[in-house]
């Protein structure tokens, strides 16, 4: 069996367990640092470890419902789940290539949240812990999923479950690896 590296982030409190819109949410907000990154200087990953940087994102509400997957225009509430994002401790457990955990840390995920009021109406600015944004940001740590499918899904249960089956599916026995 070949190991595949991971990243696993639970709530530490029961009732801050994730809905189905936290969790496509909390990929969505992924996504926008993954894509605004791209735009960014090679060095500012670099400066994000070293400086400990947290950078600001800005996106439209209805960009990131779009990118969440959240049909409808109720964006109450998608502030109400990013919220319940910004208050909520995660346990973040990272496995690397060899199946050996790597980091076993306690983290917000967001450390900064705010809403556009007036003219600014609509937007949502976020900033990621920079513990959080490194680990983020790089991509061997991260499976590519079909966000065509993962709208399919209708429960937060099957949604955490093909995230984890799917990294699976190019390792040559095509098997998961034995954890704990």
């Amino acid at each position: 069996r070949k190991a595949v590296s991971a990243i696993h982030a639970i709530p530490l409190k029961p009732e801050h367990s994730q809905s189905l819109n936290s969790r496509r949410l909390f990929d969505a907000c992924i996504l926008v640092a993954q894509i605004d990154f791209r735009k960014r200087d090679k060095q500012m990953l670099e400066r994000v470890r070293t400086e400990r940087l947290a950078p600001m994102f800005e996106t439209r509400v209805t960009d990131l419902a779009r990118l969440a997957g959240i049909p409808g225009k109720n964006y109450e509430r998608i502030y109400d789940e990013l919220d319940k994002l910004f208050e909520m401790v995660l346990r973040w457990n990272i496995v690397g290539e060899d199946s050996k955990v790597e980091w076993d840390l306690k983290s917000h995920f967001l450390s900064s949240l705010g809403y556009g009021r007036g003219l600014k109406r609509g937007l949502i600015r976020f900033s990621i812990d920079p513990s959080i944004l490194e680990i983020v940001l790089e991509p061997s740590n991260w499976a590519s999923l079909s966000l065509q499918a993962e709208e399919g899904l209708g429960t937060a249960a099957s949604y955490a479950l093909y995230q984890n089956a799917w990294r699976y599916v190019n390792t040559h026995a095509k098997v998961t690896a034995v954890l704990p």
